[in-house]
Parts: C-alpha cells; structure tokens; sequence
C-alpha cells in the first residue's frame, strides 16, 4: 500500500490511473465480445466482470487512502 501511495502520491492521481486502465480494459472487453459472438449472454459475463473489479478497486482504493479525504 505504502508503495502505491509513493508512485502515486494521492487518492485523485491514483483513481485518474485506474480510470485509463478501466477504458483499456473496456476496449479488451469489446473484442472478447466480438469473438465470442456479442451475444447478450456475452455481454452480462463482461458486464458483471467488470462490476466486481471496480468495486475490489474502490475498496482498495479507500484502504490505501484511508486517512486522506476526498
């Protein structure tokens, strides 16, 4: 942790990183789409995927920089 907190140096630098990372990995999730189909079926598994990595990162997030506000 203490290791984010000193390449990053704060919350709102960090959470621009994660952002640019979320679009990348956007980007991946639309070509795993077209090569399985883009099926709805598809889509839910990304879609969901997707939901359960922002909300590990937001609890990493506020772990990291739990003593600094907002």
């Amino acid at each position: 942790m203490g290791l984010i907190r000193s390449a990053y140096g704060s919350r709102q630098i960090y959470e621009g990183y994660l952002a640019k990372l979320s679009a990348a990995e956007e980007e991946i999730d639309r070509g795993r789409a077209e090569i399985q189909g883009e099926t709805a079926e598809a889509w839910d598994r990304l879609r969901a995927e997707q939901a359960r990595v922002t909300k590990l990162r937001k609890i990493e997030v506020d772990r990291i920089f739990s003593e600094e506000k907002r």
